[in-house]
């Protein structure tokens, strides 16, 4: 997910000195769905199958209860078909299309649509396996550091902690969705980790998973704070060392 490229770095010290650097890696992906086309999306080039059948479902074209997927990725990974039984109706769902706050200015076609208040009770998490998680997870998300330019997204769930990578932070949760939905993994009382700030649309993407946890070692957004609190998800932030922010339903957060 990264290429190694030759820049001339400049330090007062040392002036201008020839290096060698780590770039992530950035692609154009068209996707198509039951062969139409539905909007090319610039990512990071792996598990691109995850981020097709992730994007499509989080932002309304096909329906979460779907029994049959198929995704074939061609042309060296630059052209993804998704077919599927049941998908809504596409044309429409492009009119409503809204700029989002995202890295590079992207776009969300569904926002708040399939979003419900989390269904059942929430379960309680320990502060201490946040910790011990989110330690994990920034071990596990070491690329990042490398080019400083690729967010990570993590699922704690059945004991495992997934984690994909993106150069938007969108599509990394995204690649999540698609794991769970390419993998029947049901994430009711899983947790999701990130790298990036927490804004309203990560919150709707979670909502639509009915993932009750949001934990984040950058920040959140006040809207995003205002929704996981309307909608019943546990939102920390600021999760570094021993150390965490707490932004909505503290009550589910055991010491």
């Amino acid at each position: 997910m990264f290429d190694k490229k030759n820049v001339h770095k400049y330090s007062e010290r040392y002036g201008l000195k020839e290096e060698t650097a780590f770039l992530a890696q950035e692609e154009k992906v068209t996707l198509f769905l039951n062969n139409a086309e539905i909007i090319s999306l610039l990512c990071s080039p792996a598990n691109i199958d995850e981020l097709a059948l992730g994007f499509l479902t989080a932002e309304g074209f096909i329906c979460t209860n779907n029994d049959y997927f198929e995704v074939d990725i061609r042309e060296k990974g630059n052209t993804v078909f998704v077919y599927a039984d049941q998908i809504k109706d596409v044309e429409k769902i492009k009119l409503r299309a809204t700029l989002t706050s995202g890295c590079g200015q992207g776009t969300t076609f569904s926002e708040q649509e399939g979003a419900d208040i989390l269904s059942g009770a929430s379960p309680n998490f320990s502060i201490q396996k946040v910790l011990s998680d989110i330690k994990l997870f920034q071990t596990e998300s070491l690329i990042e550091g490398r080019t400083g330019g690729v967010h990570s997204a993590g699922l704690a769930i059945d004991g495992e902690l997934v984690i994909r990578k993106d150069v938007g932070r969108h599509n990394a949760v995204d690649k999540i969705w698609g794991y769970c939905l390419l993998n029947n993994k049901k994430p009711y009382s899983a947790a999701l980790y990130l790298t990036g700030r927490i804004s309203s649309e990560i919150i709707y993407k979670a909502l639509k998973m009915q993932i009750p946890f949001i934990i984040s070692m950058s920040g959140a957004t006040s809207r995003a704070m205002e929704l996981a609190q309307d909608f019943g998800i546990t939102l920390l932030g600021y999760v570094r060392g021993r150390n965490a922010v707490i932004y909505s339903h503290s009550e589910r957060i055991k010491s």
